[in-house]
């Protein structure tokens, strides 16, 4: 048998593109820090309270990743948190408008951006810009900006498809 190849996304590893194996300790309590979340004030469109209530129960986790500037013999020792129970439910609260809003800037990232910058810019960026965006404007400027901006880089048509065949999980 010929050697398998380690894939590496972030703190997962796998042997595939199509699966990551993230080793992680759950945890179900929320430290302090993390609180703000459930406890700023917001404008009240977004999320919606049954959202925020569902999320604050989701289970977060403890992975074992440092920062990619630290030597590596110390990088085990040091832990970050994942939150990603919570933002996936966030996620599934967007409107279509929303989720067409943050792939588009996905696809711009993976075409633009990374080529010219590297890894140093994630989805995780997009993904909680999009989300402080979603909380402070109202709901009725995301169909105008899709619309007004996907003619500039042509994707009108390849979103108006995508738009069609995406469902949000029941």
């Amino acid at each position: 048998m010929g050697q398998q190849r380690v894939v590496k996304h972030g703190p997962a590893k796998s042997w595939t593109d199509e699966l990551d194996f993230v080793f992680a300790v759950p945890s179900n309590d929320f430290p302090e820090e993390c609180e703000f979340l459930f406890t700023r004030s917001r404008p009240g469109h977004w999320p919606k309270p049954e959202t925020l209530e569902y999320a604050r129960k989701c289970r977060m986790f403890f992975i074992p990743q440092g920062h990619p500037h630290t030597p590596l013999s110390e990088r085990t020792l040091q832990w970050r948190l994942s939150t990603s129970l919570t933002e996936r439910k966030l996620m599934f609260d967007f409107t279509d408008e929303q989720m067409l809003v943050y792939i588009l800037l996905k696809m711009l990232k993976k075409e633009y951006i990374q080529p010219k910058f590297g890894n140093n810019f994630s989805t995780f960026h997009i993904k909680t810009a999009v989300m402080f965006s979603i909380q402070k404007h109202p709901p009725v400027i995301w169909r105008n900006l899709l619309y007004r901006h996907s003619h500039s880089v042509g994707t009108r048509k390849c979103l108006s498809s995508f738009h069609h065949g995406w469902s949000k999980p029941v």
